[in-house]
């Protein structure tokens, strides 16, 4: 049994890409697959509206974003098929390290595991989101009471932000608990976290700090790239491209669109499903045995 430890659990990302490179660009093709398939589902959905706005270059614009689903309430099974998407790669990451025997196509699935993740994925900002109501109301109501009404917005905005962190710890191992009971866990994981809060807060300060270092480390490179490429004029300029500007067009395609949010997953994911592994069998160690039947 190995005791809980934040800092080798927020390195489990590190330990991954290092041992299983082969296995993450595996899961980068899969990425790009998912890509397709949505980029293709939405436009046929959009149409005219979602190619307008690729050409005007607002495809990363929350608010352009916004006002296409708002006009566009069939976008919801294609946002519920990204989700199913990301829960595929996030359950690899999960069986590569949890299950590692179930092999498959680089670790990755299609089955119940993915569709109970989607569920929790998409359960989780739904508590998140009921407690934080509740909480702004009872704020609202108290300040109104006490005849400080003016100072609700503060409180509320703290508040808000104490609770979120707080959830988000307490929910964190909803889903390697999902994937490893083989049903909806998410109580399993405000048990499993009770009196780990601190610990495992660190931990997922340690794995962001650790993503951000990765990516960081990435985007030096992909600008050293492009600059010996010419610059980003030169990979703009398609009318006299070369075999190096055409390098640097594909790596920062490649690094930019595809392998980061692969390496997010694993930086994160990993971690979390340590997390849960070490302090699952803390529980089942702390547990009293059941006594021996009579005989």
């Amino acid at each position: 049994m190995d005791r809980f430890s934040p800092s080798d659990a927020a390195l489990e990302g590190f330990r991954l890409t290092r041992e299983r490179p082969w296995t993450i660009l595996a899961w980068t093709g899969f990425y790009f697959v998912g890509l397709t398939v949505l980029f293709f589902a939405m436009l046929a959905v959009l149409g005219p509206s979602f190619r307008d706005m690729l050409e005007r270059g607002d495809a990363s614009e929350v608010d352009a974003m916004s006002a296409i689903l708002a006009k566009s309430p069939q976008l919801g099974p294609i946002l519920i098929l990204a989700v199913f998407f990301n829960a595929v790669m996030v359950s690899g990451v999960f069986r590569l390290v949890l299950r590692p025997e179930e092999k498959g196509f680089a670790w990755l699935r299609v089955g119940p595991d993915e569709l109970r993740l989607t569920i929790v994925v998409l359960l989780l900002p739904l508590f998140i989101a009921a407690a934080l109501a509740f909480a702004s109301f009872a704020v609202v109501t108290l300040t109104q009471v006490t005849g400080v009404a003016h100072m609700a917005p503060a409180i509320i905005a703290l508040l808000g932000f104490i609770l979120t962190v707080w959830m988000l710890v307490r929910l964190s191992l909803a889903a390697p608990a999902t994937f490893v009971r083989r049903r909806i866990a998410i109580a399993e994981s405000w048990r499993l976290t009770r009196g780990h809060f601190w610990s495992l807060a660190g931990m997922l300060v340690l794995a962001i700090i650790f993503w951000i270092m990765v990516l960081l480390l990435v985007v030096i490179i992909g600008y050293a790239v492009v600059g010996l490429a010419g610059g980003p004029e030169a990979i703009q300029n398609f009318s006299a491209i070369t075999p190096a500007t055409l390098f640097a067009l594909v790596f920062t395609y490649f690094v930019q669109i595809l392998l980061l949010p692969v390496l997010q997953i694993v930086m994160i994911g990993g971690p979390l499903a340590t997390a849960y592994h070490q302090i699952a069998d803390e529980d089942k160690a702390a547990a009293p045995a059941e006594p021996a039947p009579a005989t």
